[in-house]
């Protein structure tokens, strides 16, 4: 090899690292720009009462000046099971609310959902930090009324909200949790991402919901579509397989997307989750 030759590649390795080493650093630095993409756009101003439907509106304080917007939504007639349910990036109550109505009417249950800080109508901006502590002040407010005493609650959590709903179910336990098209870590969601798993390595265990899995003790159906370009599916196999202490554990894997998953084959999926829910 000829010592122009070595040069050249003595100086792309440089110029590789050196581009690695700054894109790494930004990312780490910005990692609740990388991790949260609040929906802050009003033009979705939707509520349950477009629906026909009766619901309360709660503004709930998490702490330093910052409140989160919720919505109790009961269930027409009455319903002994309350859907405690967290949505996904890039949403908003308002945008799950068609959703979470074909929820209602499909499986016959209260719901329960809430915005995180950023999100929709809330101020302030979403961080990895803070995102445990908001959800489980969500969780709490509710948990604490006094018609909840005797009700199943069962967390369900979508995308993001997944990340939620393992955290709750594991520190509070559940009657059931349900989790949809969500990751089993932040580093699983950089290694199983064609742009992102050169910095793999270096990323931290942030929203750690693979580990958080194995301290889960009542009943889990995972749900996720083949086709996820988002979160892959493979993040599926990793929750399921460190789920260890599960009462029971089940796997739901629908032919299709991110978002679409429910829209697949509607009736399909509410049969799934209504069997879930009856065993």
């Amino acid at each position: 090899m000829n010592a122009g030759l070595k040069k050249r590649i003595m100086y792309d390795i440089v110029l590789f690292a050196g581009v690695y080493v700054v894109l790494l650093t930004y990312l780490l630095l910005n990692i609740d720009g990388v991790v949260f993409y609040p929906q802050r756009t009003k033009s979705s101003n939707a509520t349950p009462a477009d629906a026909k439907l009766k619901y309360e509106e709660h503004s709930i304080d998490v702490g330093g000046g910052q409140k989160l917007a919720a919505w109790y939504i009961p269930c027409p007639g009455s319903s002994e099971i309350t859907l405690f349910y967290s949505h996904g990036n890039a949403e908003s109550v308002s945008m799950s609310l068609g959703f979470v109505v074909d929820m209602i009417s499909a499986l016959k249950v209260n719901v329960i959902m809430y915005d995180y800080r950023g999100y929709g109508k809330n101020d302030g901006s979403p961080s990895v930090k803070t995102f445990y502590a908001d959800v489980e002040a969500v969780y709490q407010f509710f948990a604490a009324r006094p018609e909840m005493k005797d009700r199943k609650i069962v967390i369900y959590g979508r995308s993001l909200g997944g990340a939620a709903a393992i955290h709750l179910a594991e520190k509070f336990g559940a009657y059931k949790l349900i989790t949809e098209s969500t990751f089993a870590s932040i580093p699983h969601q950089a290694w199983y991402s064609a742009a992102l798993c050169v910095f793999y390595p270096f990323t931290p265990d942030f929203l750690p919901s693979q580990k958080k899995a194995a301290g889960i003790k009542c009943p889990w159906l995972i749900i996720h579509g083949t086709k996820d370009g988002v979160i892959d599916v493979r993040n599926s196999d990793e929750l399921y397989n460190s789920a260890a202490s599960a009462a029971s554990k089940e796997k739901y894997v629908v032919e299709a997307g991110h978002n679409d998953v429910c829209a697949a084959n509607p009736a399909e999926y509410y049969r799934k989750i209504s069997e879930f829910l009856k065993k």
